[in-house]
């Protein structure tokens, strides 16, 4: 191998490895938004369960025909989610 050829070589690998590096950088701070944006979310449909879901057990109200136990499951979906 010439070496110009190997000089050629060497030049696509670096650039190969700084696109690969690039790649993964963008995918951690992808997932980083991702949890971000999960949590941000989570906040605020705990916001809409009441109080008294929130004291019960069972996370059940008798106020609002069972939105606030269904928002607790979607919670619990999201955290597991993690």
């Amino acid at each position: 191998m010439c070496d110009n050829c190997a000089e050629a070589r060497r030049t696509a690998e670096q650039v190969a490895s700084d696109m690969s590096r690039a790649e993964k950088s963008r995918e951690f701070y992808r997932r980083q938004g991702e949890c971000r944006e999960r949590e941000r979310i989570i906040k605020r449909i705990r916001a809409q369960i009441c109080f008294d879901a929130l004291a019960d057990q069972e996370g059940r109200c008798a106020n609002h025909s069972g939105k606030c136990f269904e928002l607790g499951l979607l919670v619990k979906e999201l955290e597991e989610a993690k």
